[in-house]
């Protein structure tokens, strides 16, 4: 383990600025506390301090809803999950009479609702993974693939196409937006 630490005990890493696909900060776990295994961060930090770590949820959604002016972006993530949030406008999970909180934990519903949750809980993760493919500019090839080994079943061109379709007619702001 290395890191880059000044003689003041601050943490002063190389953050790799624009170091993935999607421009995001990518610094090395080897040379970055943070970023390292779970088990491995109790080395940050001495007796009597203590480490904060914030993840903010979404952050590319919001990103696009702000940069694109978009207002259906911006309430799919007011909603608290643009993702079931667009699964919902799509009309691929129900917007009255669902529960939400089983959508991402299907196991806390009663047993015999459990297998319809997992559905929409199998929904909405296509449905994510369809958002973040699309803001990372994939096209409807590469999208089939990942939605492909995402879902662990086949996903076709046709049906990443339709999901495409879906998302455009959605978010109709973001895509004028994206073309400029």
């Amino acid at each position: 383990f290395y890191a880059d630490i000044g003689k003041d005990d601050r943490l002063r890493p190389f953050f790799g600025p624009w170091g993935t696909q999607s421009s995001r900060n990518a610094p090395p776990a080897k040379r970055f506390p943070p970023a390292m295994s779970r088990w491995l961060r109790c080395i940050i930090g001495k007796p009597g301090t203590s480490i904060v770590g914030v993840d903010w949820s979404s952050q590319e959604f919001a990103l696009a809803a702000i940069l694109s002016g978009d207002e259906e972006m911006a309430e799919a993530y007011r909603s608290g999950d643009p993702y079931r949030y667009f699964a919902q406008r799509a009309g691929a999970i129900p917007t009255k009479g669902v529960e939400v909180a089983w959508i991402k934990d299907p196991s806390k519903a009663p047993k015999e609702q459990q297998e319809k949750y997992q559905g929409y809980a199998d929904t909405r993760k296509l449905f994510k993974a369809t958002v973040l493919g699309l803001q990372y500019g994939m096209g409807v090839d590469s999208l089939a693939k990942k939605l492909s080994a995402d879902m662990g079943r086949k996903v076709s061109t046709s049906e990443a196409d339709n999901l495409i379709e879906l998302h455009k007619h959605t978010f109709e702001t973001f895509w004028w937006w994206r073309k400029t």
